[in-house]
């Protein structure tokens, strides 16, 4: 079983509280626009009829949002459930997977059979993908996080461009899981959706789970040729996003003003928490990209014992030494409010001898 941050009711079992200032789990801080909770309100009643399987009124407002036309979006509950069902679908052989990286893929192809290729990212060189590593021969798919869970590393879009032409090499599929690009700069975010025309074997998952705050609703689509997507749809659930959830997404893309001040803030926030957490003796803070961050920690409290004595003051953080490539002296933080940082960083320092 992989484990994940976000779950309360284990932490409360273990620490004997309801109440906690949750790390472990990277969600906007913000909070979910409040058009999301009027919608969900105004689409309760609809909640004894069956959600439209095509999703149609997200997928329009989804195509205007990314720029990638309504008939290469395919919705599903969240982009978790997407990662299975592309393992179910293309039942790859051989399988090529940077690590560390989000657990769900090398879950979702074992399950599929598929035999994983591991190319370990050096920690010397700040867990950055070089394509000159990955090692592509025999494999029929590449998958690459981007930004990356849990590093925050962010490829460019020439390295990109590598990658992908080390799959059309291979004649491999490329999935790209962009869950988190939404929290990139601006000024270092480039699209990919102008790649998906030229290569029929890229996939691009997208998450508005973690964006938009709304995790307990699952939403997220995969972008790529009509005819793949076709093929994936074959082996989902029809109704796999419900009626709240499709209402939740068209509300939160309608929110304008939204994506700016969340950028603004995970910005702010996530630089006051770097030099925080760089002050703390045996802290060195990788410099992430998105709305959280990787933290070694060389100190004589790592691993499950830091995240106890953390736990015990209600703060939850995610300890890492379940992510192959990394171990228990790295532990994941997620970027939130400046009060709830504040804490943070109080709540280390006692735990930390200086």
């Amino acid at each position: 079983m992989a484990i994940h941050g976000g779950n309360l009711r284990a932490a409360a079992e273990l620490y004997g509280t309801q109440e906690f200032l949750d790390f472990s789990a990277n969600i906007n801080p913000l909070g979910p626009p409040q058009g999301v909770f009027d919608a969900i309100a105004r689409h309760t009643p609809a909640i004894i009829q069956y959600p439209d399987p095509s999703g149609h009124e997200l997928k329009l407002r989804l195509s205007a949002t990314l720029g990638v036309e309504p008939a290469r979006l395919l919705l599903g509950n969240g982009a978790v459930e997407l990662i299975y069902v592309l393992a179910q679908a293309l039942r790859p052989r051989r399988c090529l997977l940077p690590l560390p990286t989000f657990s769900e893929y090398a879950r979702a192809l074992s399950a599929a059979g598929s035999e994983l290729v591991y190319c370990y990212l050096r920690p010397d060189n700040g867990f950055a993908l070089d394509p000159e590593m990955l090692e592509v021969e025999g494999c029929d798919l590449i998958v690459v996080c981007n930004p990356n869970n849990p590093t925050g590393t962010y490829l460019s879009e020439t390295v990109f461009q590598q990658i992908l032409q080390l799959a059309r090499q291979q004649d491999a599929y490329l999935v790209v899981d962009a869950s988190f690009v939404d929290f990139v700069e601006p000024a270092l975010r480039w699209s990919i959706a102008k790649y998906l025309p030229s290569y029929a074997k890229l996939l691009v998952l997208y998450s508005l789970t973690k964006f938009y705050a709304i995790p307990g609703l699952r939403l997220g689509c995969g972008m790529g040729e009509p005819a793949l997507l076709a093929r994936l749809n074959e082996c989902k659930d029809p109704w796999s996003v419900n009626s709240l959830a499709l209402a939740a997404g068209v509300a939160a893309l309608a929110d304008l003003t939204y994506p700016a001040q969340t950028v603004q803030l995970i910005r702010q926030e996530r630089d006051f928490l770097h030099a925080g957490l760089q002050l703390l003796p045996g802290l060195q803070v990788l410099p992430g990209t998105a709305n959280f961050l990787l933290v070694h920690n060389a100190g004589p409290v790592w691993g499950n014992e830091l995240v106890r004595a953390l736990g015990l003051q209600g703060i939850l953080v995610r300890e890492c030494s379940n992510f192959p490539g990394l171990d228990g002296h790295y532990f994941r933080v997620a970027v939130r409010q400046h009060r709830d940082n504040l804490r943070l960083l109080a709540a280390l320092a006692q735990v930390i001898p200086t």
